[in-house]
């Protein structure tokens, strides 16, 4: 017969208990250092990639970095409020065997009910996104009488006609 062990709190001062608040104390470290690495990543990618335009934007206060979610395989990255519902988000992703930076526009429906995400190549296809969406104020036009979120016009594939 197999017996089902209870888990049992650790008492304070017995050496489980200390190794569970340095484990505790390494979680936290790790963290915040994946958050100040993060936000570091997305802005020296914006000094290198996107020059003439985001980086002259967005200060590195802009950013707000978060840490690695290991059990969904997410890796370390960053995000920053553009306004009007748009985000960036900044992530070291691997395509391949080639390291990355993945850069992605994050763009409000008209409808009100979701969002477009377009990962940006370079500063080029910043461009033709952000031309696009100036007459909407910035959101992607919702595709008319489709009443789905996500049957949006894509307005990379629209410029690149």
């Amino acid at each position: 017969m197999t017996e089902t062990l209870e888990p049992v709190a650790a008492a304070d001062g017995s050496p489980l208990a200390r190794l569970f608040a340095i484990v505790g104390e390494i979680d936290t470290a790790d963290e915040a250092e994946q958050r100040d690495a993060a936000e570091l990543a997305a802005g020296h990618h914006l000094y290198t990639q996107y020059a003439d335009t985001l980086d002259r934007a967005l200060d590195q206060d802009d950013w707000t970095g978060h840490p690695a979610v290991k059990n969904l395989r997410l890796g370390s990255s960053a995000v920053a409020w553009l306004h009007g519902g748009l985000w960036l988000h900044h992530t070291h992703g691997r395509e391949t065997d080639e390291d990355r930076d993945v850069l992605t526009l994050i763009v409000p429906c008209s409808c009100g009910r979701g969002y477009v995400p377009y990962e940006l190549e370079n500063e080029d296809d910043l461009l033709k996104i952000l031309t696009g969406l100036r007459p909407t104020g910035g959101h992607v036009t919702h595709e008319p009488g489709s009443g789905e979120c996500d049957s949006v016009i894509d307005l990379l594939a629209q410029t690149h006609k």
